[in-house]
């Protein structure tokens, strides 16, 4: 472990992950935060007491900064599109700490039907974002079904992995 200038993190832009704890997450911003930043700025200008949060700004309010020196930049996914927790994959040679992608699985909901289920040709996408700007997605790998959504990891009990519809049910093949 070693002191680090920017930590990658996962959004919404509405709701909270508390209120969505029961369900699915559904992720549609990815967040990178210059803690440097953040940290020199209370030290150069110590607060009174924190309670709460330190930066109260609203997640719609950061998105909407033209402040290019923001300790905090957000990459919006576009509307009915979600993402998983991303990954950080360094440039080979980078310059900065942040020369490199986030990456991460994207699923589009207009893939879905009326009542929810993926139609026979959803897929997912596998999104490389550049990680210095947040703001351009510089590829994207088209994959052959649908990734569920989850953070870190999911756990599926017997039941529920042996009653797990077949990919048949989703593929017309």
């Amino acid at each position: 472990m070693s002191a680090t200038k920017y930590v990658y993190g996962c959004s919404m832009r509405e709701g909270n992950f508390a209120t969505t704890h029961n369900s699915c997450f559904k992720i549609d911003s990815l967040v990178k935060v210059n803690v440097e930043s953040i940290l020199r700025k209370g030290l150069d200008n110590p607060p009174s007491q924190v309670h709460g949060c330190v930066d109260t700004r609203s997640i719609h309010e950061i998105i909407n900064s033209e402040d290019p020196h923001d300790p905090i930049k957000v990459f919006a996914l576009p509307p009915r599109h979600y993402a998983q927790e991303c990954s950080f994959v360094p440039r080979k040679d980078g310059v900065s700490e942040d020369d490199g992608w986030l990456v991460t699985y994207v699923f589009d909901e207009s893939w879905l039907d009326d009542r929810g289920d993926p139609l026979p040709d959803a897929h997912s996408e596998l999104w490389i974002i550049d990680a210095v700007s947040m703001k351009e997605v510089v590829g994207r790998v088209v994959l052959p079904q649908r990734v569920p959504y989850g953070m870190h990891g999911s756990w599926f009990s017997e039941e529920e992995i042996l009653n797990q519809r077949g990919v048949h049910h989703y593929r017309n093949e």
